[in-house]
């Protein structure tokens, strides 16, 4: 299962930040948040009781990192040197959060009622970036 959507989608991020301003470095900060949080649920999961408990809690996730892209719509244009300078600030935050999702993702999949669940939330993540 190393071909998990979480990298995909916080990494989308970073690429998306041509023409934005420093206000994405908050946006950024607080979607590697978000994915921190996601991959602290996805920690709980050890059988089926506790995956169907984490549905709820990753959903809330999902839905502030909706509304993390639509405020993220509304920053201002930057120059070049400003967005390298975002991703650079970020990139290793953004590399922990990957890893860490994944791991969690990797290992959730792996328990009875785990895979369902990872499996759903790729698949809304993947809705999200459409």
């Amino acid at each position: 299962m190393k071909s998990l959507v979480a990298c995909g989608a916080v990494g989308l991020v970073l690429c998306s930040l041509a023409g934005c301003d420093s206000g994405w470095d908050g946006v950024i900060k607080d979607r590697i948040r978000c994915w921190n949080e996601a991959a602290d649920v996805f920690a709980t999961i050890r059988d089926e009781q506790t995956a169907l408990k984490a549905r709820p809690k990753l959903n809330a996730v999902l839905d502030r990192i909706a509304e993390l892209d639509r405020k993220g719509k509304t920053v201002a244009p930057a120059s070049e040197e400003k967005v390298l300078e975002v991703r650079m600030n970020n990139q290793e935050a953004v590399k922990a959060a990957n890893d860490r999702i994944n791991e969690q993702m990797e290992r959730a999949a792996s328990v009875p009622g785990g895979a369902e669940v990872v499996s759903e939330f790729n698949y809304k993540v993947r809705q999200g970036l459409n």
